[in-house]
């Protein structure tokens, strides 16, 4: 649903006009933060029930709020005019594409090693990342791949 948001929203121009302020914006990221954070503290009782049965809205919930304040965070305290950056977003939409392929392959490959949830959480999120917008940037060496990627 929000990759469907973010295709019109570019389209319409939506993020051109929409003027979020500084308090909206942190507000937006805290509640975001928060939402996440009660996610990761759901450990039985009646928060834990509260969640389960709430899910739904409150995974979407938490998706909105956290879009909106990474939006605000990056678009008001973010300097994203040079080449590394530009580069970045070029390859953006094609990392997107790629990216699930390349990361359900390196936890099949890691699946063994123990390292923790959080230390596999890190090591395939940075690993992918990188991955996903180099293999990105060499597929749009292909000739005719660069209008479709």
């Amino acid at each position: 649903m929000m990759f469907v948001v973010g295709i019109l929203a570019r389209r319409f121009g939506w993020l051109d006009t929409v003027k979020m302020g500084n308090t909206t914006g942190a507000l937006s990221l805290m509640i975001g933060c928060l939402l996440a954070l009660g996610i990761y503290l759901c450990d039985g009782g009646a928060w834990n029930a509260f969640v389960a049965q709430w899910f739904g809205i409150y995974e979407s919930l938490l998706c909105v709020f956290l879009c909106f304040g990474l939006l605000w965070l990056f678009c008001e305290y973010g300097s994203w005019h040079n080449k590394f950056w530009q580069w970045c977003a070029a390859q953006a939409y094609g990392a997107y594409i790629v990216h699930l392929l390349l990361m359900i392959a390196l936890q099949n490959v890691v699946d063994g090693i123990w390292m923790g949830a959080f230390g596999k959480f890190m090591f395939i999120g940075v690993a992918i990342t990188i991955a996903s917008f180099g293999l990105t940037w060499l597929l749009r060496m292909i000739p005719g791949v660069k209008k479709v990627l």
